[in-house]
């Protein structure tokens, strides 16, 4: 079963912000080319995600589980995250503008998300 028939995370998930300030800086396309663009990678899904609070440094995407925060990203770069989906690269320009404190706590809300679906659907 690939990930897209499961309701559980059993490989990693983008999360794409689309809050006001992430769409106005081109997150809902964002949104779009991830979804597009990582059709043929198994172990991705990509889902919204109402507002992880860095908007300061938007439009912002995170990886889970791989603690992966990606700022500062605008309409065409959904190839920086592409890159690191597949290679594993990071790109200096949009990545290490998070708070460290908060980029905990978004942690531990998705860790807890993740252990929800898993008791409702596991």
């Amino acid at each position: 079963m690939s990930l897209k028939e499961s309701s559980t995370v059993t490989g990693r998930v983008v999360y794409v912000c689309l809050n006001d300030d992430c769409c106005k800086r081109g997150n809902e396309a964002m949104h779009a080319a991830l979804s597009e663009q990582s059709r043929d990678l198994d172990d991705v899904e990509v889902r919204e995600y109402i507002c992880f609070g860095n908007c300061e440094e938007g439009a912002n995407v995170v990886v889970f589980p791989d603690k992966t925060w990606f700022s500062g990203l605008r309409q065409g770069d959904a190839a920086v995250v592409m890159r690191y989906l597949i290679d594993g690269e990071l790109s200096e320009t949009h990545n290490g503008k998070v708070d460290a404190e908060l980029a905990e706590t978004i942690w531990e809300l998705l860790e807890l998300e993740d252990d929800i679906g898993e008791a409702r659907f596991g």
